[in-house]
């Protein structure tokens, strides 16, 4: 089903021509056809840095392995195009160079014979008596070399084009011939079968040329999606590719629609070890990758009302098929891991829930921001130099967050416990645990829309023990801070694991010590507000519903413990700024009244 639907994108888009990819060019070599000037090279970059390989242009492409000799049209490097050996090749370096070179010319002209192109036979004249001179200083032989006659790119004539279509398949089943003789293991001869993409009978290709790219820890030159490369994977006596029947037109569809795909911001997410491709069977001009990646608040609300509000009006649109898949690297192949096909309606409606189950005030006591599928995800890994370790992500995490996201799933349990874990480890609750926490919570529930503002800030009406037990410890917090000052150990930081985990274990003594810091505070004239504001808080937590402490908490109970210290927390800040804000207000109007 999945390459089925890469195929059906292929038919919509403007993908490269048949035989071309995306090739750095360094070098374009501008030729006249009268032969009355030099060879001007002219240099394409695109980093600018040392060792910088070119402008990245569709060019011929052509597989190859590091013995054989298989010549890239219009699009190759300096051994191929002029003959200069490579430095550090094993063997005999300069005879290898002249049989690269011998096929490279060959190549040309067969093409100016089947082609008929005046330019052609310019470009073999002028390689046919080629002077060293005409190199430039900073000529390096493992770059790509182009040709332009009269101002006219030939990777990007028509005829070329066309003669490279013809030839590339040509070449290509030779070639997975030749590959396969040289393989002892290797017995299968392709006979015509159905194409289990289009269902033509075809000749399969064996070995699919196209490689995708990139994928998060996998071979540079790309990774096979259909490839039988050992024994435990053949299936009925068929090897390689051929345990998928596939025709070379739905090769070349399916791979470079996937390539596409993973090389636009707007149709790929790349999350720890996994890479999610997004496309419909439409253009919609909604790009659901952007909304996951880097949600735009404004864009966030807009998807939020029309979900809940009815704004949505392009009924046709929303009934495209949209799909995702999710891919990561097995080796040289690559692991399909998720297949989505829903609906563009459905997945709006999705996600806008999705959206709405993570809101959480700011740590600061702001408004929410969205927080996009990698920021989620890293509330389930350690931090290393106080950056997520994305090293250490279970891809598993990713996979269930973008399932609620755009198919509407309930998050597991076992998400719930790897975002507590992680509070514990670090002793504090950020927001993105505290919005995992709650996504989890909320997203069990079968009503599809979220009750607008629960466990989004702190609920003076929750009066759930643990809840209210992480209230107290942010309370018993702030009461050490006036009292103390910054301390280089916190009762958060020496208590948060045992008081979330078995409250009544530690908040006896955590309550006798924030008796004694509050007596300290009473004594205080200077802080004698704080004191009575710090004792009529803990007073409001515990009375009438927190007369006794729990043994021990589950794990969602946990789960709310962590909200509870959130929310009371945010909400302490953001009467900190506040008051701090009034009185600079007022000092302001005091100095205006003294001026007047």
């Amino acid at each position: 089903m999945l390459l089925q639907r890469l195929v059906e994108y292929s038919e919509r888009k403007e993908l490269p021509s048949t035989g071309y990819d995306k090739t750095p060019i360094r070098w374009i070599i501008d030729l006249n056809s009268k032969f009355t000037a030099t060879p001007n090279f002219v240099g394409t970059f695109s980093t600018g840095k040392k060792n910088d390989r070119g402008e990245v242009r569709l060019a011929p492409f052509r597989e190859r392995t590091s013995t054989a000799i298989r010549p890239k049209l219009f699009a190759d490097d300096g051994e191929y195009t002029f003959g200069k050996a490579k430095e550090g090749k094993k063997g005999d370096r300069i005879s290898h160079a002249k049989k690269c070179h011998k096929e490279y010319l060959n190549l040309l002209d067969l093409c100016a014979v089947e082609t008929n192109n005046p330019a052609v036979k310019v470009i073999s004249a002028y390689l046919k008596k080629w002077d060293v001179k005409w190199f430039p200083d900073d000529f390096t032989v493992d770059m790509n070399f182009t040709f332009r006659v009269n101002g006219q790119l030939l990777i990007d004539s028509p005829d070329i084009k066309s003669f490279w279509a013809k030839k590339f398949w040509e070449f290509t089943l030779e070639e997975k011939e030749e590959d396969d003789s040289d393989n002892e293991e290797s017995s299968i001869t392709a006979s015509e079968m159905e194409c289990h993409i289009c269902g033509k009978t075809c000749i399969p290709v064996k070995r699919h040329p196209f490689k995708i790219k990139p994928i998060p820890n996998g071979q540079s030159k790309g990774n096979a999606i259909i490839s039988a490369n050992k024994n435990a994977f053949t299936s009925f006596g068929l090897e390689a590719s051929l345990i998928a029947p596939t025709c070379s037109t739905c090769v070349e569809d399916y791979a470079k629609s996937a390539n596409a795909l993973l090389q636009d911001e707007n149709t790929h997410i790349t999350v720890g070890p996994l890479v999610y491709i997004f496309w419909t069977k439409k253009d919609t001009g909604f790009s659901f990758a952007s909304l996951l990646s880097k949600p735009n608040p404004a864009d966030v609300q807009a998807l939020i009302e029309s979900a809940y509000k009815g704004k949505e009006v392009a009924t046709v649109v929303d009934e495209t098929k949209f799909y995702a898949s999710a891919f990561s690297a097995s080796g040289s192949r690559v692991a399909v891991r998720d297949w989505l096909e829903t609906t563009v309606s459905s997945a709006k409606q999705n996600l806008a829930r999705y959206f709405s189950l993570q809101r959480i005030v700011e740590q600061n006591g702001g408004t929410h921001t969205p927080l996009g599928l990698y920021s989620l995800s890293a509330a389930t890994v350690p931090r290393k130099k106080e950056k997520p370790d994305y090293d250490q992500l279970n891809p598993n995490v990713p996979r269930v967050v973008l399932k609620c996201a755009l198919d509407g799933n309930p998050l597991p349990d076992w998400l719930l416990f790897q975002a507590v874990k992680r509070t514990k480890a670090e002793q504090d609750v950020r927001k993105n645990h505290a919005a995992i926490i709650k996504m989890v919570m909320l997203s069990k529930e079968n009503d599809k829309t979220i009750q607008e503002g629960k466990m989004e800030q702190l609920e003076l009406t929750n009066k759930e023990p643990a809840y209210l037990c992480g209230r107290l410890l942010r309370a018993i917090e702030s009461i050490q801070y006036e009292a103390q000052g910054k301390t280089n150990t916190t009762v958060v930081g020496r208590f948060y694991g045992s008081a979330s985990s078995a409250p009544a274990s530690v908040f006896g003594i955590l309550l006798q010590r924030a008796q004694a810091n509050l007596e300290k505070l009473r004594k205080d004239k200077e802080k004698e507000g704080a004191y009575k504001g710090l004792q009529a808080k803990i007073t409001n937590i515990t009375y009438p519903n927190l007369k006794s402490f729990p043994k021990t908490l589950n794990l969602e109970q946990q789960g709310l413990f962590a909200l509870g210290y959130y929310h009371q927390r945010a909400k302490d800040i953001a009467d900190a700024i506040a008051y701090k804000a009034q009185k600079e207000n007022m000092k302001n109007k005091e100095k205006e009244a003294n001026n007047e």
